[in-house]
């Protein structure tokens, strides 16, 4: 609920928590951050400057490493594979056996 409540709430956090809230933002900043491909500023040498003042005064590593896609690449890698399918089997329900699972392959021919 935003009212007066709300205002009289964010009036009363100490400043120094404020600032402690800011710099762990700052921290972690760049990992929400999806750089635009490569091409996307092909021909564009306005949009490259751009994206080489975001990397040299907010998110030093943008487009290269410290970006929300490397984030999610980096955090799937380390998962184990949670399935017995190997890279191109897949688990579909099957229609015949009362929908049990059954593992296909990429053209979902059972296997």
């Amino acid at each position: 609920k935003i009212d007066e409540a709300l205002v009289q709430y964010l009036q009363s956090i100490p400043i120094e928590v404020v600032e402690k809230y800011v710099q762990a933002a700052q921290r972690v900043r760049c990992w929400y951050l999806f750089p635009p491909p490569e091409v996307a500023w092909l021909g564009s040498w306005e949009a490259r400057r751009e994206l080489d003042l975001l990397e040299e005064e907010v998110c030093p590593g943008l487009s290269s490493s410290r970006n929300a896609f490397q984030a999610v690449v980096e955090v799937l890698a380390r998962k184990k594979r949670a399935t017995r399918a190997g890279r191109h089997q897949f688990y579909m329900p099957d229609p015949g056996q009362n929908f049990k699972s059954a593992i296909v392959d990429e053209d979902l021919n059972p296997l």
